[in-house]
């Protein structure tokens, strides 16, 4: 730790010199698709011609430059394009378009950033989510931001904990790799209390991709990476604010400031209150549907950019309680309490330096550590984790040919887990492992007009678990002008965190029983490895002089080993062992997304999923996973009035197919599940009024036909009886919600 303390301050330090005045230059590049459509343009170099300084685009195409003169002229260079060049003269932020190598100066740009849009120019199977697509629902947290994305799922683990976990192709949230603004962050630990830690209002866009991701970012992701931009120097509003209250009894308060410190400095302030006192049991089993929480959390992030010298460097930290359980005065069957307090910081930061002599050609540095504690009581059972983490990465990146460019570098991991499980009064398990990984990669690309890959190969060393190699493969291919095909093949490796992964299971009276049949450290358990392969298709459309696109997906992820989480062989344990057979998701997608006319757009979608693991009973279908399950989401926005007033709509309809539900015949009669759930509908509305640019209304409605899943907790009568068990959820605990919030911005 302190090794990557030292070298943060050492590079800080060494950019930090006499400031002179420089103007900041702010835009968007974009290209414009076949049919017209604008579409963001990541990795664009943009450069000042007069003083050779030099940026890149974002992955939603955003980027910032300073300049010296009052009418830079600025180049915009990119693989595929001509270089080309333009003079900035106005303070507004800059709407650029490429095609063909030329910049269009006659576009009229009507294409709004915070919508949902998929990449045809990138090789990976990705889609990006803005701030107008996240403000269609609640957004209140991470795990509550994808209500109108159909390819992730969020449910709740238990129905006493308020855990929420995501699903991608079939499989946990814990095989996708989760970065802040490219720097891996909801891991180990914190990879499922980690998605209530990032509150929604401070994401400036989230870009879901499909498949292994890219090399450059580690060897953990499997199913897909997200990756969260965050509100930082640069892409945030001056000042922001975010009131929230529910019909629950929750309340929040967001607040960001964005302020420029010198001429090269600016930072912002990130702060994030919710408060949740009101008792709920809608149900009338005597037990909380949500918990009593108070979270307070924070970010501060400063950016320094001069010349060929960009910096950035932040730190968070959060504090959270929550008490759950049964209520709090109630008499009628034994007291159960669930309460937690949980404390994280973590500071990182990023240094990168642009080669005067090339304008693709940098290299920079990713450094981050954080510590993360919880302690948790689970009536006559406690749970104490611990994680101190560090990381490292080295990114150099340079051009072979007009087509060609590389990536390479190399990284470090530094994980140090502490686990106390306190069994009962007379028994105590400690979980202990200090994990160290360094590697290095190599990526490839290949861009031309029609088609484009990626090609990465990195090679780690596991100071406890040995050496192992990643593979990914990236490809895209246009069949015509509105056909584009990708493909993607390769491998993920991560380290099980059994206890904190399935958090939701210490809520019941299940013993755990860890089979480990080698010397592997911590569990006894190896890691888990799994390969993935996928195939995504798009086809754009016209139908009624109107846009429209169709996205196939087909994916197949199987696992060389696994830890399997075992439920079926009794109803009193947990048994968790290594894979000993097959373990495989298949997931089939279809999704359409169409502009029904100026005012109406409509998202329709349908997933089919086969998710296999073989058990000491045999094989069987995965619990807690829908085969079948469809998608409705429908957007209206008003016309403007003249100072920027409109009205917003959304409605998202969810059909959920059948699950099958871990088996219970060994219970008595009384404490007897069906073998499957029943199907169901989940819909959310919201209708959002934009009086100006700086003020807006929001009301909403979550699970409007008040389905509940009945009597979610199993022998519910006795909390400290042999079958007592919280963790069998399929369906939503809680009754209908609505809520409302207001929006107070200053650009």
């Amino acid at each position: 730790m302190r090794f990557y303390f030292i070298l943060f301050i050492v590079f800080a330090a060494s950019t930090i010199n006499q400031l002179m005045g420089q103007e900041t230059i702010r835009g968007y590049v974009y290209t414009l698709s076949e049919s017209n459509k604008l579409e963001a343009l990541p990795g664009v170099h943009i450069k000042v011609l007069e003083e050779n300084t030099g940026t890149v685009s974002s992955s939603t195409g955003y980027f910032s430059i300073e300049s010296q003169h009052s009418s830079p002229k600025l180049t915009f260079s990119f693989i595929g394009f001509k270089t080309d060049t333009l003079t900035y003269t106005t303070m507004d932020t800059l709407r650029v378009v490429l095609q063909e190598g030329n910049i269009l100066d006659d576009v009229e740009i009507v294409f709004e950033k915070g919508d949902y849009y998929l990449s045809k120019v990138d090789p990976i199977n990705a889609h990006t989510m803005g701030q107008g697509e996240l403000r269609k629902a609640a957004c209140c947290s991470l795990a509550e931001s994808f209500e109108t994305n159909p390819s992730i799922d969020a449910n709740y683990a238990d129905a006493i904990t308020g855990t929420k976990q995501i699903r991608m192709l079939g499989l946990s949230g814990k095989y996708v790799q989760i970065m802040q603004d490219n720097i891996p962050s909801v891991r180990g630990l914190t990879s499922v209390y980690g998605l209530d830690y990032i509150p929604g209002t401070w994401i400036n866009s989230i870009q879901v991709s499909k498949g292994a991701g890219s090399v450059v970012n580690g060897f953990e992701s499997t199913t897909g990476q997200i990756n969260i931009e965050m509100k930082k120097p640069g892409n945030s509003e001056r000042l922001h604010v975010n009131l929230f209250g529910s019909a629950q009894g929750r309340l929040e308060a967001n607040i960001y400031l964005d302020h420029p410190i010198k001429k090269h400095w600016e930072s912002t302030l990130l702060l994030h209150g919710k408060n949740q006192q009101f008792e709920f049991d809608q149900n009338n089993d005597n037990f909380l549907d949500q918990p009593l929480v108070n979270h307070l959390i924070l970010r501060n992030e400063w950016k320094y950019s001069k010349n060929k010298i960009h910096m950035t460097y932040g730190i968070g930290g959060l504090i959270t309680d929550s008490k759950a359980g049964t209520l709090l005065n109630q008499t009628a069957i034994p007291d159960y309490n669930v309460n937690s307090q949980t404390k994280q910081i973590n500071a990182y930061g990023k240094v990168g330096y642009l080669f005067p002599d090339n304008d693709y050609k940098s290299i920079a540095i990713q450094l981050a550590s954080s510590y993360y504690n919880y302690d948790g009581n689970f009536s006559s059972q406690a749970y104490i984790g611990e994680q101190t983490s560090g990381y490292i990465n080295t990114i150099f990146q340079n051009k072979i040919n007009e087509n060609q460019t590389f990536k390479t570098g190399i990284s470090g991991n530094y994980d140090n887990y502490k686990e106390v499980i306190d069994i009962d009064t007379n028994e105590r398990a400690n979980f202990l492992l200090e994990e160290q990984v360094i590697g290095g990669y190599f990526e490839h690309t290949l861009n031309k007009n029609r088609f484009s890959l990626i090609s990465g190969l990195r090679a780690d060393y596991n100071f406890v678990y040995g050496a192992f190699l990643t593979p990914r493969l990236h490809g895209r291919y246009n069949l015509s002008e509105k056909t584009t095909a990708k493909f993607a093949v390769g491998n993920g490796t991560r380290t099980p965190n059994i206890i904190m992964e399935n958090i939701g299971l210490m809520a019941s009276s299940r013993r755990w029983i860890i089979n480990n049949e080698n010397n592997s450290p911590r569990y006894g358990l190896t890691q888990e490895k799994a390969w993935n392969f996928g195939l995504g298709i798009n086809q754009e459309f016209k139908l009624n002089r109107r846009d429209g696109n169709i996205q196939i997906d087909i994916y197949r992820t199987e696992f060389t080993n696994q830890v399997v989480i075992d439920l079926e062989q009794s109803t009193q344990e947990i048994n968790v062992y290594n894979l000993d057979g097959n373990s495989f998701a298949n997931s089939f997608q279809v999704e359409m997304n169409y502009e029904l006319n100026k005012r109406w757009d409509i998202r329709l979608a349908y997933r089919y999923l086969d998710v296999k693991t073989t058990y000491e009973s045999g094989e069987q279908n995965l619990p807690f996973v829908a085969k079948n399950r469809a998608f409705t989401s429908l957007s209206y926005s008003s016309r403007k009035t003249k100072n920027g007033g409109l009205w917003k709509g959304e409605l998202t309809t969810q059909w959920i197919g059948q699950q099958r539900i871990p088996s219970t015949k060994s219970n008595p009669t009384p404490y007897q599940l069906n073998g499957y759930s029943p199907d169901y509908f989940l819909i959310n509305g919201q209708i959002t009024r934009i009086f100006n640019q700086h003020f807006e209304v929001y009301i909403g409605g979550e699970n409007l036909t008040n389905f509940k899943q009945e009597n979610p907790i199993v022998q519910v009568d006795n909390p400290n009886g042999n079958f007592f068990d919280s963790s069998l959820i399929w369906g939503p605990i809680m009754g209908s919600n609505y809520y409302l919030g207001l929006r107070w911005t200053i650009q």
